[in-house]
């Protein structure tokens, strides 16, 4: 039973208020078909309306089974009309993008039912439609929309049928059959309909009301006891399936494919940017690093202590004990020690092996390099993944050297010891000739040195260097390769591999530099001599016979007394190395004839004759090792020069005196690891990052670092520029979703219609929002890989960075697909739900 209540309905313009129902009581049995007749504007479709729960009254009380629709909520609305209503408009209202089945059965769906295909068919058959089943809309009649939107009505069987001008668009005979069959269902629900045929609701009608200016004129059939209540309300909230709210997002994306299509490009380009910004932004160091790597087939990496975090370079000091068992405890790889000769004058490997090297006046090439040495310790062949030429050592005086040294010792010579322990230069026409001589070979000061075998690393790129001498004109396109072969050369070639156990054999006090692990300094009371970071690694104790200037004269000796010192000219604060060495010049020039080694001594004297003053003075040596230690009474007995090979650079002690500082052979400068795979050596590239105390080092160490910090110093500015196109990609899929809600604005009124919640339209509009979203984040995902090759490759060759700034990873994809969804979102549910609280005869009518 339905009963109205003094219902008025006022529609207010801004210029016009038109009153559409006035003060409208009357009551509705539960079946039966009730006519609602009246000329238009009469207000027997808002009447329609108004029961169906499409609009609502400005005042007066719709009561359906005992419970008031003025205390219905949105959510009672859309269950009551989902479980109650049935409507036929009379535009049809089907949705578009279904074809007669999908409209007939949308309303099963949101009502949760299993679909009965024989009911569903057995209805089309009734409603001449059965050869339309699977036919689109738009190829329809205007009576066959009219049927369909009849069958939709029908098949969710309601407790009411709406039906406004049902037949309007139909012939009269299928007229006569719809009406039928509204007859024959009104026999248990009730069926309301509107019209202007007189004539047809005398003959159907079980009642007729007739409004005039919204008001009721006539009832023919007026209940007039007391209102007769089914039980009470018993709503089913609808739920649009997935697929469904799928397919319908995905089909209301084919309406504007111009649109579309330009909408996913625009995104896609936006989404491109932002995510090389988010690529730059999250910049990682390991990923890049490896697969800068990986490029160059290298699968070695070393770790070292670095000397100062705060400078680009990558200034590596020794390793303690202490040291080696904080890197290595964090390790689960096998790895080697790196040693490094403690004499400064073996830092390069070409004196360590006595290879000659040009002169500057001989003509050179970029393949002769200066090349810092390491030794490494390996247990067996096996350590070394390249091809050897010979054998891997077996005994402690055998070393294994790459085919970069052997071709060095081809293109300049070595000098060896022979049998007769005569020392000769010797110059091998090929690797067996090396491997195979009889000759001795010397390693710093070690002079029974066999090389038992050569590496194969891959030179054949690098041959053209043979060739090119440093005064080329055109060495701009060959600057990747001098760049490439001058880190492999300091990185790679430059390991002497050796036995377990020739640092043990071998590690004696041959030199006599003092230990790297102190610092040392030498004061004069009120004044500081030398510059203590200029002098590091200067120290040193009388190793053989020297010639000194003692401020009178030369006096040879070969002891100094435990409280005797000698200074380097070389390492006072206010010396200049250009002055001295342009005067020299000059004084060789005055005297051409005489021998220029007592013309330097000469000249000696009377260039030192303003530091005479420091001879006789006592100075203080202070050394910071585990603890400081002060050293007094120190007098300095004389100035030497810089022609001394043994004592170049170094201010003198006595052994005695340094006994405890003094350095050994080798000390231990990183840490090696080589035949890793991707993964290792990406987790060790994040367990010691660059730039911390303990890092990572590789072939491209110094570059890899100051990549780092100049993309590091871009991060902030990609940043705000991610705003920038955050906010575009923003409106780009907020206009598009909007544009297309508006444009769906009706089909979500229908939806409405037939019961759909908010939930179920936003459903649909986000699958199509997503859609657009998934598609335009997979273009530019596509468009982020190739202008990642292309940006990489242009900032290498033009700053060079060795690191890649710009890598697309999983992590930029799901920001993306994140970011974007997120916005999807955002831009649907705000004006979805602006549209959702219309009522739905508005969004029908696009009011």
């Amino acid at each position: 039973m339905i009963e109205l209540k003094n219902i008025n309905k006022v529609y207010q313009s801004k210029k016009n208020k038109v009153v559409a129902l006035n003060n409208i009581s009357f009551q509705l049995g539960n079946n039966g078909i009730t006519f609602i007749l009246g000329k238009s504007g009469s207000g027997k479709s808002t009447l329609l309306n108004l029961l169906g729960g499409l609009d609502s009254p400005n005042s007066g009380e719709i009561i359906i089974d005992k419970k008031s629709m003025s205390k219905f909520s949105n959510k009672d609305y859309n269950a009551y009309r989902n479980t109650y209503i049935g409507f036929v408009f009379q535009d049809f209202n089907l949705i578009e993008d279904y074809n007669v089945y999908e409209n007939i059965t949308s309303s099963l769906k949101l009502q949760r039912q299993k679909i009965d295909e024989i009911k569903v068919d057995n209805l089309l058959k009734e409603l001449e439609l059965s050869e339309f089943k699977f036919r689109k809309i738009n190829e329809l009649s205007g009576g066959q929309k009219q049927r369909v939107a009849i069958a939709r009505a029908l098949i969710k069987n309601p407790k009411i049928i709406l039906a406004d001008e049902p037949t309007g668009n139909l012939d009269s005979e299928t007229g006569k059959q719809i009406f039928n069959l509204l007859q024959k269902i009104s026999k248990d629900r009730l069926v309301i309909i509107v019209s202007h045929d007189r004539e047809n609701a005398n003959i159907y009608g079980n009642r007729i009301i007739e409004i005039k200016d919204g008001q009721i004129i006539d009832d023919n059939n007026p209940i007039i006891e007391e209102a007769n209540y089914n039980q009470e309300l018993k709503f089913v909230s609808s739920k649009l399936p997935l697929k469904d709210s799928l397919f319908l997002g995905i089909k209301s994306l084919k309406h504007k494919k111009l649109r579309l299509v330009s909408s996913i490009l625009i995104t896609s380009m936006t989404l491109m940017f932002l995510g090389l910004v988010f690529s730059l932004a999250t910049f990682d160091v390991a990923q890049s690093e490896m697969n800068l790597l990986f490029k160059h087939n290298i699968d070695r990496v070393q770790i070292d202590k670095r000397h100062d975090t705060k400078t680009e370079s990558f200034s590596a000091s020794s390793l303690s004990q202490n040291d080696i068992e904080a890197i290595t405890g964090k390790l689960d790889n096998d790895f080697f020690l790196i040693y490094k000769f403690n004499d400064s004058n073996t830092n390069y490997i070409q004196n360590a092996l006595h290879i000659k090297m040009p002169t500057m006046d001989e003509d050179s090439n970029y393949y002769i390099r200066l090349t810092p040495i390491e030794i490494i310790e390996l247990e067996q062949k096996s350590n070394i993944s390249e091809q050897i030429i010979g054998s891997f050592p077996n005994n402690n005086n055998e070393i294994l050297i790459s085919n970069y040294l052997a071709d060095l010792m081809i293109i300049r010579g070595v000098e060896v010891t022979d049998k007769n322990n005569k020392v000769q230069l010797f110059k091998p026409k090929n690797y067996e000739e090396i491997i195979n001589s009889n000759y001795l070979f010397h390693l710093d000061e070690l002079n029974n040195i066999k090389i038992s075998g050569i590496i194969e690393y891959d030179l054949n790129e690098y041959n053209i260097l043979k060739e090119l001498p440093p005064n080329n004109e055109n060495l701009t396109k060959y600057n990747d390769i001098i760049f490439d072969f001058s880190e492999k050369s300091e990185f790679i070639y430059n390991k002497i591999f050796v036995k377990k156990g020739f640092i043990e054999e071998y590690n004696q006090s041959i030199s006599n530099n003092l230990d790297n692990n102190s610092q040392y300094e030498l004061k004069v009371p009120s004044q500081s001599l030398v510059d203590p970071l200029f002098s590091q690694n200067k120290y040193g104790y009388l190793k053989q016979e020297i010639e000194y200037f003692d401020g009178e004269k030369w006096v040879i000796t070969d002891k100094l007394n435990k409280n005797e010192v000698i200074f380097n000219i070389s390492l006072l604060k206010e010396w200049d190395y250009n002055n001295y060495f342009q005067k020299l010049q000059d004084y060789y020039n005055d005297f051409p004839t005489r021998p220029k080694d007592e013309l330097e001594k000469e000249f000696f004297v009377s260039y030192t004759s303003k530091y005479k003053d420091l001879i006789g003075k006592t100075v203080t040596l202070e050394i910071t090792k585990n603890n400081e230690q002060t050293i007094d009474n120190l007098k300095i007995i004389g100035i030497i020069g810089l022609n001394d090979t043994y004592h170049q650079d170094k201010i003198l002690f006595s052994q005695e005196l340094l006994q405890d500082y003094v350095s050994s052979t080798f000390y231990t400068s990183a840490i090696f690891l080589n035949h890793l795979n991707s993964s290792e050596l990406r987790k060790i590239i994040k367990i010691f990052p660059l730039g911390e105390k303990y890092a990572f080092n590789t072939i491209y160490g110094n570059k890899a670092y100051t990549s780092i910090q100049t993309i590091n110093s871009f991060k902030k500015i990609a940043f705000y520029i991610s705003l920038v196109f955050l906010f575009f990609s923003v409106l780009l899929i907020s206009n598009f979703i909007i544009t297309n809600i508006n444009y769906k604005k009706k089909d979500i009124g229908i939806l409405r219609a037939l019961g759909a919640r908010i939930t179920d339209i936003i459903k649909i509009f986000l699958w199509e929002g997503l859609v657009l979203a998934i598609t335009s984040v997979l273009f530019s995902s596509v468009m982020i890989i190739f202008a990642s090759k292309w940006l990489n490759y242009w900032s290498f060759s033009s700053n060079p960075l060795i690191l890649d700034p710009f890598i697309f990873t999983v992590n930029t994809f799901l920001f993306l697909l994140i970011l974007v969804t997120i916005i999807v979102l955002i831009a649907s549910i705000i004006p979805i739900s602006k549209i959702s609280k219309m009522k739905p005869v508005d969004a029908i009518f696009n009011r």
